[in-house]
């Protein structure tokens, strides 16, 4: 029998290793516009240590803003990120200089991430020198061992990105983000400039590397086939709002949301800077937008879904955006209607 003066002890919660909380971006507007432009909107996310999550969306929903905020490349306007369960706000010169060695980013333009006068051994090396990790020797070894990681031959070491295909390339990139041994890849749509039969190349590598490198990954993308590759869970991003997140199986196979049915409906679309359709005659009403139809800047729980100008089954109540409500296991979604399908809409 336990003794009652005894402390309980509680049970170890292993904290995320990426955290962001109530994150806000915005940005000026132009001109003729009074608003400024909200690209992220009071986004919480979490990314677990050996985890790979995906976040999905459009063009233009935020992704690659929300990106640079959790990378710390940007500064939020409200809200807080923290790694490792330290606020970036908070880090020394010492702490900053960690957080680049144990999270990297990998970016779309593969050919504007190597610097083209530079051979690939230089651009590989780079991160290694400024963190002043290992000898010079020491690294001209850990470029073979990267090079052959990621599928290159050893000689791609002495060329300039010029040389290389674009799938080379981005491997490359891969390889250079790896050399300092992170714990994080943050990955901004690294396949979508690329052919198809690539696309795929890469992804197999991604998954391959994080399972053995026991690497974390988040995959900025538009494309759900791409999350449905490689990511356990997945986040669905619309005008700066996190719509739907879950795991990628539940959440792909059982969309709660009609923006990830419209999603769905639409893959596979490998094209960059992809868009989704808009509908012929976009319902004219007050939704807490700007005229040009990007995010105000008001209290956020007095706005309208995001998705309501295109949706299907909106209602008098979806003039007020609901929060991420659980509609299953793990699976949580922003829907007054979540899981309802469209008026001749089956389902499946």
């Amino acid at each position: 029998m336990s003794d009652p003066d005894l402390p309980i002890e509680q049970p170890l919660v292993e904290l995320p290793l990426v955290e962001g909380r109530g994150l806000v971006r915005r940005y000026p507007g132009r001109a003729s516009r009074r608003r400024p432009l909200v690209a992220v909107d009071h986004v919480d996310l979490t990314l677990g240590r050996g985890e790979s999550l995906g976040l999905a969306g459009e063009s233009g929903s935020g992704k690659s803003t929300l990106l640079r905020l959790l990378a710390g490349l940007e500064p939020a306007d409200a809200g807080q990120v923290w790694f490792d369960g330290t606020p970036l706000g908070s880090l020394s010169s010492a702490g900053r200089r960690d957080l680049r060695r144990r999270m990297q980013v990998v970016f779309q333009d593969s050919e504007g991430s190597l610097d083209p006068r530079l051979r690939v051994r230089t651009s590989i090396m780079e991160p290694l020198a400024a963190l002043g990790l290992g000898s010079r020797a020491e690294r001209r070894v850990r470029v073979v061992e990267l090079l052959r990681m990621v599928g290159l031959a050893d000689e791609v070491a002495a060329r300039r990105p010029a040389s290389l295909s674009g799938g080379e390339r981005q491997r490359a990139s891969i390889a250079r983000a790896l050399a300092t041994r992170p714990d994080v890849l943050l990955l901004d749509e690294p396949v979508s400039s690329l052919d198809v039969s690539v696309q795929r190349r890469i992804l197999d590598l991604l998954e391959d590397l994080a399972r053995r490198l026991d690497v974390s990954f988040l995959l900025i993308t538009h494309d759900l086939n791409a999350v449905q590759a490689i990511c356990s869970r997945v986040a669905v991003m619309l005008r700066g709002r996190i719509v739907e997140t879950g795991p990628t199986e539940r959440v792909l196979a059982a969309p709660a949301h009609p923006y990830t049915r419209l999603l769905l409906s639409c893959a596979p679309r490998p094209e960059p800077g992809w868009r989704l359709p808009e509908l012929p005659e976009p319902r004219r009403q007050d939704t807490g937008r700007s005229s040009e139809g990007e995010p105000g800047d008001e209290d956020r729980t007095a706005r309208a879904c995001p998705f309501l100008d295109r949706c299907e089954l909106g209602e008098t109540r979806c003039h007020q955006a609901p929060g991420l409500e659980p509609v299953g296991s793990a699976h949580s979604a922003a829907c007054w209607l979540a899981g309802q399908q469209p008026p001749g809409d089956g389902g499946s």
